[in-house]
């Protein structure tokens, strides 16, 4: 009886080792098709606003130095929040346009921003600790008052405060209809804000259930590991950063 039991069992090791074998083939061509989607869906261009409602004829101001430049653009790091990169760029309003709400859209930028129209300060996202994150590609949006614009000529001033090693970005800005500008706001809102808090929140339930599981399988130490890699990724996205900081 013993002799007849080895001898089926032999044929069994080649066996697992093609499913083995197998199984870690299937799991590498998974994780290459996942790459490739993953490239071909960040390839892809996110809605912009029209054309016409880009502000143009940008100069910067950047220690001491003055050029025309083209959005978007990028200044040097610096280690001081006194000395801001100052954008200064024109847009068009005509009196047809009252009664219509105007607001200035910027898509993204790098570290904080003042925006002010016509010399006057409307917005300042330094205000906003979450906003100024160089983790998160954050929009503003800023309601232009009325009394703000002007027939005609309209300036835009973007003041681009940089701290930290990551140098500093401005994207391109637009003065337009709150009502055409707002959908592309909560767009980038939806994908660079709320959906990565919704992924930190379910990395955080995930914690828990890991952490339950090890419990009470202490010998399964996978399920430990995992659980701290999940709550270290959900504290990530809740947990204030250093540039957070005053």
């Amino acid at each position: 009886m013993t002799d007849g039991a080895v001898k089926p069992a032999a044929p069994l090791a080649p066996l697992r080792a093609r499913n083995t074998a197998s199984r870690l083939v299937q799991y590498i061509l998974l994780q290459i098709v996942i790459a490739v989607l993953c490239i071909l869906v960040l390839r892809l261009p996110l809605p912009q606003p029209p054309e016409q409602l880009e502000a143009t004829r940008f100069s910067v101001s950047d220690r001491g130095a003055n050029r025309d430049v083209t959005l978007p653009a990028f200044v040097p790091s610096r280690v001081s929040m006194e000395e801001p990169a100052i954008f200064t760029g024109h847009f068009a309003w005509s009196t047809r346009e009252t009664g219509r709400a105007w607001s200035v859209y910027l898509p993204r930028f790098t570290n904080g921003v003042v925006v002010l129209i016509n010399g006057v300060e409307i917005l300042d996202s330094r205000r906003d600790p979450a906003a100024n994150r160089s983790d998160r590609a954050t929009p503003e949006i800023a309601l232009i008052p009325a009394s703000l614009l002007r027939d005609g000529d309209n300036e835009v001033t973007v003041q681009l405060f940089v701290w930290g090693p990551i140098p500093g970005f401005l994207n391109k800005v637009y003065a337009g209809a709150d009502e055409t500008l707002r959908p592309y706001y909560e767009w980038r809102t939806m994908l660079f804000i709320t959906l990565p808090l919704m992924f930190s929140a379910w990395q955080g339930i995930l914690a828990v259930i890991l952490t339950a599981m090890w419990a009470m399988r202490r010998g399964e130490a996978a399920y430990g590991a995992l659980a701290a890699a999940m709550a270290l990724g959900a504290m990530q996205a809740f947990l204030p950063t250093s540039i957070d900081q005053p």
